[in-house]
């Protein structure tokens, strides 16, 4: 449960480039909307498979990519993603760095308080935080990763993920067939809840699910979700 810091993960293995490209292939058309750049840049060798929860790594992107386009009013949004060895694992190390308005030095320290992003609106040079950071910040805390920001205002924030993973061992699974990598479709319809104050944002997502045919609500905003949460718990959010 997301708002009470109790969140499943899965453990599945799955490709992290392909699956930061699927993210930023879907956000295209709203970064294309605003005359913006969505540009992806990849350390050149192959990361190889790994193993842990891809839909999570999902969510956080679709959020903070979409805070990214929505917060910048022109200029581009940079999704940089390498793989760092350590020990029998390696560190996903993603940044997504914009040219927006930025967030004041005083907001810093709060940002992935819960609901403090909620009541804040983009107008004009207003400063742009978004909503879902505290669901973000737990969707990473839940994965053992961590996040950080730096920003100036007016000219751009970067949002810095790390969460390590497994290396996919194909010699200890089960099947002989080579696994099928991070298909939402694959486990069958599940339950999803999305929220976002930009309506392009939420259709954009909601096209997604329906393309997979996966059932859905969508809100407005992130209290409405959770105050759903609480009465009818959907498997992912």
């Amino acid at each position: 449960k997301v708002s009470s810091g109790k969140i499943t993960t899965e453990n599945r293995p799955f490709d992290p480039y392909q699956e930061i490209n699927r993210v930023a292939e879907a956000m295209y058309p709203l970064a294309k909307k605003k005359n913006l750049k969505l540009l992806t840049q990849f350390d050149p060798a192959h990361p190889g498979i790994l193993q842990g929860d891809p839909l999570k790594l999902r969510q956080i992107l679709f959020n903070l990519i979409g805070n990214a386009i929505k917060f910048t009013p022109e200029g581009e949004v940079k999704v940089i993603a390498v793989l760092e060895a350590r020990q029998d694992k390696k560190v996903l190390k993603i940044q997504i760095i914009d040219q927006g308005v930025g967030i004041s030095e005083q907001k810093l320290p709060y940002l992935f308080e819960e609901y403090y992003g909620s009541g804040l609106e983009l107008s004009g040079q207003n400063e742009g935080t978004g909503l879902g950071l505290s669901i973000v910040k737990k969707l990473i805390e839940a994965l053992d990763g961590t996040i950080e920001v730096n920003s100036v205002m007016n000219e751009g924030s970067c949002f810095s993920i790390t969460i390590p993973f497994r290396v996919f061992d194909d010699t200890t699974d089960n099947s002989p067939e080579k696994p099928v990598i991070g298909k939402l479709h694959d486990a069958g319809p599940k339950m999803v809840m999305l929220a976002d104050d930009d309506s392009h944002i939420r259709n954009i997502s909601k096209a997604m699910l329906k393309r997979f045919n996966i059932p859905f609500h969508a809100f407005s905003d992130g209290q409405a979700l959770l105050d759903a949460f609480d009465r009818n718990p959907a498997e992912f959010i």
